[in-house]
């Protein structure tokens, strides 16, 4: 049976506490295989059996107090709102805090304001009702539910500081902290805000890809130039490419030659020259030049269109250490409210031991109240607690490292699709190629010419006139040196064997040797030999075969240096795969391989306590990609190969490979920084704020800088730092 898949985006997510939320309310529903939400791209994507509907869905996570929102806006537009929305609030909030800011200054140090905590009232009031109503209702609806969450903290925290401010007004002797309702709003706001605008920045960059498709192109129909929506464009139609335009479809130059962009999809900035029978590839541009091609794939099997389906796929990867993080959090957010309660309760029952420890660290701190009472105390204690432990910075501190980790990836022909492989891509110590198409180019070359040149025109004409595939591989190698096609006077074409032309009383052939005897050293290393007759008289021979790629040797050397051992698996006979390990400089060497023999090989390396990583393009590569500790999957291979990839290599570039090894070793660095920053603030932070000794104010900025340093620091990644 198989699996529906559904693209969503969740409302009304704050935190990791609350994609924890949702994903395990989802996970209730039976018949639901698979489900991933992202927080920084409030994205969500499920693999679910046929009779699960999107309702379903959406009332599972409404029970939640979320909204599940099945979309047509981009993700862009979606985020773009929310951040008018945030920096609407935050100016709000500004506008409302700034006053009352400048009042609790004059009165704590320069003259004692008249009736002051009626002004603290008041602004707080407004603080709460216009800028701090989203802040307020996150938090009712995750309590309403049974949970909590970020909002959870920084509403009690100014609840807990506006009654204070009301039971002073009433005239019971406890100090009003009315004046932190609008400061920790403004505060708390302006943290999000800046996480919000650097979230939108890095999605514009990520969904760069996306914004090359268009829903029109231009047709030849009856010689005419013709604009038809994109879905209906058939295999065989012939498209105009215009000057500056990205291309939609997949097939083949039949006019003109231009330089193409490529980088949005292979990361190379170097335009790439094309000419007549050249293919062109979806999402690539067209720079200087406008050219016709006949359209060879449509529809969702275009290069573009499979990427982006991966991308949409990709965009919640699952990555083991998130798990840990998330555990973390579910328990944090009660264990700090459990101690604020305990910070409140200390206070009241042992007032002597708390009262000499706060005289102790307190004495040398100018923020802290030095006269207030027992109660003031316990209220400032609890209020400092929930405001500086606010878990922001530790629930961002590995979403937004993978965001910006998986939108480096992309920008640089990488997609992320399962995010087990990237974390695991860093402890790789042996890795697997497979030789067809991932270290060669799986297409046949001239290795060796033994034509004479003046013989060569004559090949050409006589291959032009054959519909055998190995005769369009010679043609489009060697048809640069001649312009000239030579007409013959009689052509005859014999199936397994050749192509025979006669001019005159002379008759050509080229084709299959009379006698492979005299090519065994080439045809024992797995290469095809296309003999050249003329009057049955032997005048040379062209020895084809796959061909290494351009930088194959390169990046084996390179993974070699860096104390990863190297291994090749294929299925071609164990001379050819010899012959092209030989070349490479690879010792390990495995031929004759089926689809189970590879699987077998691989797991006696698990066995052995080998990390392995896999790269393969073909189906007969598929399980061993999907067995593989970390596996890299050809962009232009297969689909059930990129399927089972952790990691697609969108053009065959193998030198993403060591990319993707580095930018995985710089991910990890980059999170385990921003978890002991996280660590380390709560630590030093939290009994400070137990006992009294840290001004709630300056809890609430401390708590918003880590967050953003958090964020800065993880933008490292897409710098390269």
């Amino acid at each position: 049976m198989d699996s529906r898949k559904f693209s969503f985006y969740v409302k009304g997510m704050t935190c990791a506490s609350c994609v924890r939320n949702v994903e395990r309310n989802i996970q209730k529903i039976d018949g639901v295989e698979f489900v991933a939400v992202n927080l920084a791209t409030e994205k969500g994507f499920v693999i679910v059996n046929p009779d699960i509907g999107f309702g379903e869905l959406k009332k599972a996570v409404e029970k939640v107090g979320y909204e599940l929102v099945e979309s047509n806006e981009s993700e862009i537009d979606i985020l773009t709102k929310k951040l008018h929305t945030m920096r609407k609030d935050f100016v709000n909030a500004l506008i409302i805090g700034a006053p009352i800011t400048v009042l609790m200054i004059i009165h704590m140090f320069f003259y004692r304001i008249p009736y002051y905590e009626y002004f603290e009232f008041i602004f707080g009031t407004l603080s709460l009702l216009f800028p701090g109503r989203r802040i307020l209702k996150s938090a009712l609806i995750a309590g309403a539910h049974f949970h909590t969450n970020m909002d959870s903290l920084i509403s009690l925290g100014v609840i807990v500081s506006y009654i204070t401010n009301i039971l002073h007004i009433l005239g019971i002797h406890i100090i009003s902290f009315g004046f932190l309702v609008p400061m920790l709003i403004v505060l708390h706001l302006l943290g999000r805000y800046i996480e919000t605008f650097l979230k939108d920045k890095s999605i514009k960059e990520l969904k760069s890809l996306m914004e090359m498709k268009k829903d029109t192109v231009k047709i030849i129909k009856d010689e005419k130039r013709i604009e038809v929506p994109l879905d209906t464009v058939k295999k065989g139609d012939i498209v105009v490419v215009e000057l500056g335009s990205y291309i939609q479809l997949d097939g083949r130059i039949i006019n003109g030659n231009a330089y193409f962009d490529e980088s949005m999809i292979t990361g190379e900035p170097v335009p790439v020259f094309k000419q007549e029978g050249d293919k062109i590839v979806s999402g690539s541009r067209c720079l200087n030049n406008e050219i016709l091609a006949e359209v060879e794939v449509t529809g969702k099997d275009t290069f573009l269109n499979r990427m982006i389906e991966i991308i949409n796929q990709a965009q919640s990867p699952k990555f083991p250490i998130q798990a840990i993080a998330d555990r973390i959090t579910n328990y944090f957010i009660p264990v700090i409210m459990l101690l604020s309660i305990l910070s409140f309760l200390s206070w009241n029952l042992f007032p002597d031991i708390m009262t000499g420890i706060f005289s102790f660290v307190g004495y040398y701190l100018p923020w802290v109240p030095k006269d207030s009472t027992i109660m003031s105390m316990a209220i400032y204690s609890l209020v400092s607690v929930l405001v500086i432990a606010c878990p922001c910075a530790l629930g961002l501190s590995i979403p937004i490292a993978l965001f910006i980790g998986s939108s480096t990836a992309a920008k640089n022909g990488l997609i992320i699709k399962d995010g087990e492989g990237i974390q695991s891509a860093e402890k790789i110590d042996t890795i697997v190629f497979d030789k067809t198409g991932t270290l060669t180019t799986g297409r046949l070359n001239i290795v060796e010419n033994f034509i004479k040149e003046e013989d060569l025109r004559k090949v050409i004409s006589l291959e032009k006139k054959s519909s055998h595939p190995i005769a369009r591989s010679i043609v489009n190698t060697l048809e640069k040196h001649s312009n000239d096609i030579l007409e013959f006077d009689e052509i005859k074409e014999i199936a397994g064997s050749g192509i025979y032309g006669k001019i005159g009383d002379d008759t050509y052939f080229i084709g299959k040797p009379k006698d492979f005897s005299n090519y065994e050293k080439f045809m024992e290393n797995g290469f095809t030999i296309v003999e050249y007759r003329q009057n049955e008289i032997v005048e040379g021979y062209l020895v084809l075969g796959d061909t290494l790629k351009h930088n194959a040797k390169n990046v084996i050397d390179n993974l070699k240096n860096i104390g990863i051992e190297v291994y090749m698996f294929t299925g071609d006979n164990k001379k050819s795969a010899q012959y092209f390990g030989n070349l490479l400089g690879i010792d390990n060497i495995f031929g004759n391989l089926k689809p189970e023999d590879k699987l077998n090989l691989l797991h006696k390396l698990q066995i052995d306590g080998r990390k392995v990583a896999m790269v393969g393009d073909g189906i007969n590569d598929a399980a061993v990609l999907k067995s593989a500790n970390v596996s890299f999957a050809i962009g232009n291979g297969s689909d059930l190969a990129i399927e089972n990839g952790d990691i697609v290599i969108i053009d065959g570039d193998l030198e993403k490979i060591l990319f993707a090894l580095k930018l995985s070793k710089k991910i990890f660095g980059i999170i385990k920084q921003n978890l002991f920053w996280a660590f380390f603030y709560n630590i030093v932070a939290i009994p400070l704020a137990f006992i009294g000794a840290l001004h709630p104010l300056i809890a609430e900025v401390a708590m918003s800088f880590s967050s953003i340093n958090v964020i800065l620091n993880s933008l490292r990644i897409k710098k390269g730092e």
